[in-house]
Formats: C-alpha cells, sequence, structure tokens
C-alpha cells in the first residue's frame, strides 16, 4: 500500500503471517499482538487455548492448519519442514502441586495412530 505524506511518497507494507500481522513504514515499525479469551464455558475455553495455542506456535515460526469440522482426534495441524504434527490442545487445571490435563478422545484415549503431540496449556504461568 502507498500513502501520500507531506514530505513526499512514503511506502507502507502490511505484512500477515500466521498470528502476527505487522504494519511496516521508514518511520515506525510496529508489531501487532493478538490474544485470545474465553468465555466461562468449557468449549469457549477450549477454543481460547486452541487460539492461543496458534498465535504460540507463529511466534516461532511454524504454519498452522485448522482442519475443517470437528471429526478428527486432533486441533491442529503443525507443520514442520514437509509435513504436519497432530496436535490436541488441552487445557491443564492445577490439582495442588500437580497440573492435570484431561486427554481422551471419543474412545478414551488417543493412540499414536490419532496425534502426534498433545498440548497442554498452564493457564497460570501461561506456559505450554
Amino acid at each position: 500500500m502507498e500513502q501520500e505524506s507531506g514530505t513526499g511518497n512514503q511506502r507502507a507494507y502490511l505484512i500477515a503471517t500466521g498470528c502476527s500481522v505487522r504494519i511496516v513504514d521508514e518511520t515506525a515499525p510496529e508489531v501487532i499482538t493478538i490474544h485470545a479469551v474465553g468465555c466461562p464455558s468449557t468449549s469457549r475455553k477450549g477454543d481460547a487455548d486452541g487460539a492461543a495455542f496458534v498465535a504460540k506456535a507463529c511466534e516461532f515460526d511454524f504454519r498452522v492448519a485448522k482442519p475443517w469440522g470437528n471429526i478428527d482426534p486432533y486441533d491442529l495441524l503443525v507443520g514442520m519442514g514437509r509435513g504436519f504434527w497432530r496436535v490436541q490442545v488441552k487445557r491443564a487445571s492445577q490439582d495442588g502441586a500437580e497440573y492435570v490435563a484431561r486427554a481422551g478422545g471419543g474412545t478414551g484415549h488417543y493412540t499414536k495412530n490419532d496425534i502426534d503431540f498433545i498440548a497442554a496449556h498452564l493457564i497460570r504461568e501461561n506456559i505450554w
């Protein structure tokens, strides 16, 4: 996009990669950060955790894809090299000194044929 200014022509670029949007011009480069917030329902919290994971993965320059529908045992596909990892995202809650992330598919458990990784979000520490 080009923009006219009082000092002549100035070029500005909008760069969108994954979850980061950067607006770069000659005077003031800026990075815009996206945050995920969920409503109290379990489903909405899971959606917010998935969005937070996408943002974190994009920070590390991974490619991320969300499968259409809700029939796969994994939530996201994370690209590495020429392949993708199947990732199931879970919220971990604190139980005393331990953290618990409930992980089980429609059959009650995941297998290596279902997913490659479980990403557990520790909310209080905001770490994965």
